[in-house]
């Protein structure tokens, strides 16, 4: 009897042993994650897919992703969900480390129970150094703190964030904002915040969090502005009968108006950080103390043929304006401080459409333009620090596949160079000079080796 209980014993416990196995492995069978996307295919331009993933199971599971190659990277690679919720984030392709024109690729999203699920990733590639991006950038700002580049795409929903040392993107969210009519980007000196405006709106954020953390109506339209020491930033509204100034105060969130008259003002802070320079709508250079609570105008002259924007580069003695004008500038006198005015050498070209100065180097990097508001040039043109011409840096032309599947090539046109803080490598942003890829852009980083033209 005793050796009868023994075996009815071990033999319930075995069964106990085996239905457990047996329910373990029929919930290990099966998949509790349902993904927004079957594959993920970027195609030549694209660089960052936005994935959901649901927990569609009973209770809370957490979850991985991965992959095996090193050129597909996560905004997110883990996570907790409670049942039937989700959350999205984006797989980026690091287009630098690929070879090949035909990649394929997979990713694999695991969970603490259920069965892992794999999605196929596909990438095409052109034979080019530039990383492409898939839009027309409307405006573009660089934080030389952190190597950072802030792209705004047009008719954008977000604004990009590439890392220039690590070469990946990052995604500011503005979907539940004006974002179709956001035009302008600036970047505080720090880096840690970004301004927007749209229209008659100004959006502050915060780079760290992703997130709008201030946003105000001004009921004008901003035709510039600048972020000041102190926590403030002061605004230029683009309105002929209402020339104030504008000041928010980000430490109070005060908003202030100050007389300057600054009719349509296009402004820029001098590196001193104690004025702002602008040129407004009756092309007169303004200089504005910003020193004291109260603003003050210290002038407003009459330059002609200055153009109608300006840039002031390395130590501040020089102001390059659109129409190709060098003034020289005093700024510790008090007074009007312009003590000369002459003419950049640029052959061929009416206006300049944007500078760069390499601290570094003591190299000014010209993109000159037949019109004071487009581009055309496939060249970018290095100056010396006193504006003497040295020579002209070619641009990566663009590829494109035909219907024979062979490649076409299209001049690149420069619409922005940055020089990163160590002053070794020049960051151009390009688009294609055919207006049948409008919708494509292009970064192109130009390290100090790089084959000049002579």
């Amino acid at each position: 009897m005793k050796k009868l209980f023994l075996k009815k014993l071990l033999f319930g416990l075995l069964l106990a042993f085996f239905v457990l196995m047996f329910s373990c492995e029929k919930e290990d069978d099966k998949i509790f994650l349902y993904l927004g996307k079957t594959e993920l295919n970027f195609g030549y331009d694209n660089n960052s897919i936005n994935l959901s993933i649901s927990n569609i199971s009973g209770k809370s599971l957490e979850w991985t992703v991965s992959s095996k190659d090193n050129f597909i990277y996560f905004s997110k690679s883990s996570g907790s969900l409670e049942s039937n919720s989700y959350e999205q984030i984006f797989i980026n392709v690091k287009r630098s480390e690929l070879t090949g024109d035909s990649i394929s690729s997979e990713i694999t999203i695991s969970s603490s129970i259920g069965k892992p699920v794999t999605i196929q990733v596909f990438i095409l590639n052109y034979p080019e150094n530039k990383i492409r991006l898939n839009y027309r950038i409307n405006d573009a700002e660089y934080d030389k703190v952190n190597n950072r580049l802030f792209l705004l795409p047009t008719n954008c929903q977000y604004i990009e964030i590439f890392d220039v040392n690590e070469e990946t993107f990052e995604k500011i969210d503005l979907q539940e904002y004006d974002y179709y009519n956001i035009k302008d980007i600036e970047v505080s000196s720090d880096g840690n915040y970004l301004a927007v405006t749209s229209y008659n709106y100004f959006y502050h954020i915060d780079v760290e969090k992703k997130e709008v953390v201030f946003q105000c109506e001004l009921n004008k339209q901003t035709k510039s502005f600048v972020y000041a020491p102190n926590n403030k930033v002061y605004l230029f509204p683009d309105d002929y009968w209402d020339p104030d100034m504008y000041c928010i105060d980000f430490s109070s969130y005060q908003i202030s108006t100050f007389d300057i008259n600054g009719d349509e003002t296009n402004a820029k802070p001098h590196p001193l950080w104690k004025y702002i320079y602008g040129i407004n709508d009756y092309y007169s250079l303004l200089k504005i103390d910003i020193q004291t609570e109260i603003p003050e105008l210290i002038y407003s002259e009459y330059i002609n043929g200055m153009g109608k924007y300006l840039w002031i580069q390395g130590d501040g003695k020089k102001i390059i304006t659109s129409q190709k004008k060098l003034l020289h500038i005093n700024p510790d006198v008090s007074g009007y401080d312009v003590t000369g005015i002459s003419e950049i050498d640029v052959p061929g070209y009416n206006y300049i459409f944007h500078v760069e100065y390499n601290t570094q180097k003591n190299e000014h990097y010209l993109i000159p333009s037949t019109y004071q508001d487009e581009i055309d040039n496939t060249i970018l043109y290095v100056y010396d620090n006193e504006l003497n011409f040295v020579r002209e840096i070619e641009l990566e032309q663009f590829f494109f596949t035909t219907t024979g599947n062979s490649y076409i090539t299209e001049p690149a046109m420069a619409l922005f160079a940055f020089s990163d803080t160590a002053g070794l490598k020049l960051i151009v942003l390009t688009q294609p000079k055919s207006g049948s890829y409008s919708q494509i852009s292009a970064i192109e980083i130009i390290s100090s080796n790089k084959k000049i033209v002579l």
